[in-house]
């Protein structure tokens, strides 16, 4: 299976990213996640690995 063009927001939060999974339930992708104050402004991307049962997220360079 294969996210594509994945669009989140919650209040300050927002991420975009992709992912996939295989047949036998491991995941890989990666997320843009920015966070946006009045007065600062931060951005990070996390690479997504491990299983469905046990995703964890990172953050990569």
């Amino acid at each position: 299976m294969q996210v594509r063009n994945l669009r989140m927001s919650a209040g300050l939060l927002s991420a975009t990213g992709v992912g996939e999974a295989d047949a036998k339930g491991n995941v890989n992708g990666r997320v843009q996640v920015e966070l946006r104050a009045q007065a600062t402004q931060a951005r990070a991307t996390l690479s997504l690995t491990g299983t469905l049962a046990q995703s964890q997220f990172r953050r990569s360079n």
